[in-house]
């Protein structure tokens, strides 16, 4: 589904502290039995922007992925600091994600193995 789904499909949604606003690239650590198991959309504070629809590239191993089917770059543009959530809306059935990172540089390295420590949740 590319369109009209936040309403429709299962999602996840993440509460996060931003402490500066900005570009946010992401990258997700997953897995995806075939071509038709391999991507889900993100978004921020119930908004699904086309730069971080159709986050894909899985494979039937864990990889650390940042592309969208349109874009080598996933991305979601926090506007303030303070609190927002993020989304994580199912495309495929069969896509599994476990992590969940979001940088303030657009570096090309992948995460490397399970990816940093899980950030605190604060009080």
């Amino acid at each position: 589904m590319t369109s009209g789904f936040t309403n429709a499909v299962a999602e996840l949604v993440y509460n996060i502290h931003f402490s500066m606003p900005g570009t946010y690239y992401i990258w997700m650590r997953g897995r995806g039995d075939s071509g038709t198991d391999d991507s889900v959309h993100g978004g921020l504070d119930g908004a699904a922007p086309a730069s971080a629809s159709g986050i894909t590239g899985f494979y039937s191993t864990w990889s650390w992925q940042r592309k969208t089917m349109s874009s080598p770059l996933s991305t979601v543009v926090v506007s303030t600091p303070g609190n927002h959530t993020f989304h994580l809306w199912i495309r495929e059935d069969g896509t599994q994600i476990d992590k969940i990172l979001l940088r303030t540089n657009s570096s090309s390295s992948a995460p490397g193995g399970q990816g940093p420590a899980e950030s605190s949740r604060g009080s």
